[in-house]
């Protein structure tokens, strides 16, 4: 009686190594864009290279909103920094709310970026606007809440059926209420 062996295992996407899916999952985008595979990985050199690219657009935006707020800061004060900042920050959560979510909770994505320094200067940047020049305990709690807040909020099952205007506006109040003390 001849043996049949037993097929080979399968590798679906969830067993797969996280860092294996991020980068199928960029290609997968850039093939959305028309941009082959091949092309991708002739282009970038490594995983890390392809998630910069990946989060660029929202680097580039949040930079900007980072920027803005810093400027009016320096001329008016926090306060009017941060009613400019959340929106903002809201309008770019929701918008963009896979990358944002990954970029704060991945452990890979965490781990690509610790050594990027622009990303680990753009967040310095956005907690001392967030949290003060000198948070205290509280303040520190506040801004971890409100970053926490704009990366998990979006990606919630329990606002999956809002609209985006309808987050956008619940979030901005409460991400208003969170960093003002």
């Amino acid at each position: 009686m001849t043996q049949v062996a037993a097929p080979p295992e399968t590798l679906s996407r969830e067993t797969l190594p996280m860092e294996t899916r991020i980068v199928g999952a960029a290609v997968d985008l850039f093939a959305t864009r028309g941009i082959t595979k091949g092309a991708v990985y002739y282009h970038f050199k490594t995983k890390h290279e392809i998630v910069l690219a990946v989060c660029a657009d929202s680097f580039d935006a949040l930079e900007a909103a980072v920027a803005e707020a810093e400027t009016i800061e320096s001329v008016t004060s926090r306060e009017r920094a941060l009613d400019h900042l959340v929106p903002r920050l809201v309008a770019q959560a929701v918008e963009s709310r896979s990358v944002f979510s990954k970029l704060r909770f991945d452990p890979v994505m965490v781990r690509l970026m610790a050594d990027d320094a622009r990303y680990e200067d753009l967040l310095g940047r956005l907690d001392r606007l967030l949290g003060g020049d000198a948070p205290d305990a509280e303040a520190r709690v506040h801004t971890a809440a409100a970053i926490s807040a704009l990366a998990g909020a979006p990606v919630h099952h329990l606002v999956a059926g809002l609209d985006d205007t309808t987050l956008r506006a619940h979030l901005t109040t409460v991400l208003r209420e969170i960093v003002r003390r």
